[in-house]
């Protein structure tokens, strides 16, 4: 017999032990008038047990309604953001927040490791005031390309409803140990949208020739700032 009938079996068996330590619930007629007291008590007892049991689900049922309406609401809110793009276009006073970085090289495989941690006090791009960003990282230049390599850019997974993303991601990027004084950090945190195209919201420039990538880690936070080069991401 296979596994789901054993467990029927052991849930049929389960059942008739629970059933024997149930009190006799039957109301009191005339032909049961002579039960003790404590079995209308425990009749008392199953009804409140009831009661709040149906209680608990109608909270369910009305929240998970309220939910449904709220995702109605944010879709209507997203298209009509869509309509007036100005809404979240950005200026050089709409760029705000920082994004927290750790980066260590390893020499032997000639390899810039970055691990994108976090970002803060981001600026709101959903009209439910707050944003779903995620972050794009590549380098400048990329001297892949001329090696016919290209890296090309990495991107974290999206963060839904947050003004303060946590992302704990960590990308790689071959890049020779010659190369790396001539060479920057790109990193861009774009609000991702269900519909139309996603909202950038600044980014962060690492000046690798500015910072220590010895044997250790490096660990600091980058201040976001308007883009000062064309993007194309995907």
């Amino acid at each position: 017999m296979g596994t789901g009938a054993s467990t029927s079996r052991q849930q049929w068996t389960a059942a008739d032990e629970d059933n024997t330590a149930v009190e006799d619930v039957r109301p009191r007629t005339a032909a049961n008038a002579n039960l003790p007291t404590n079995d209308m008590t425990g009749m008392t007892k199953l009804v409140e047990a009831k009661n709040k049991f149906l209680k608990i689900k109608s909270k369910e049922k009305n929240t998970a309604c309220f939910q449904k309406q709220l995702d109605g609401t944010d879709i209507i809110k997203e298209l009509y953001k869509r309509m007036d793009p100005t809404v979240t276009q950005p200026d050089s006073g709409d760029i705000k927040g920082d994004i927290q970085l750790s980066l260590k090289y390893n020499h032997k495989q000639q390899l810039l490791l970055v691990k994108v941690i976090r970002a803060r006090d981001l600026v709101p791009r959903d009209l439910n005031g707050k944003s779903d960003p995620y972050a794009v990282l590549d380098l400048v230049p990329d001297i892949s390309i001329l090696l016919r390599n290209e890296e090309g850019q990495k991107k974290t997974g999206y963060k839904s409803k947050t003004l303060n993303p946590v992302f704990n991601e960590i990308f790689s990027f071959q890049l020779d140990q010659s190369c790396i004084a001539d060479t920057k950090l790109r990193v861009a945190v774009w609000d991702h949208d269900f519909f139309g195209e996603d909202d950038f919201n600044g980014e962060g420039v690492v000046d690798l020739s500015t910072i220590s990538l010895g044997t250790g880690t490096y660990t600091d936070w980058f201040m976001l700032q308007l883009a000062v080069h064309t993007y194309c991401y995907y």
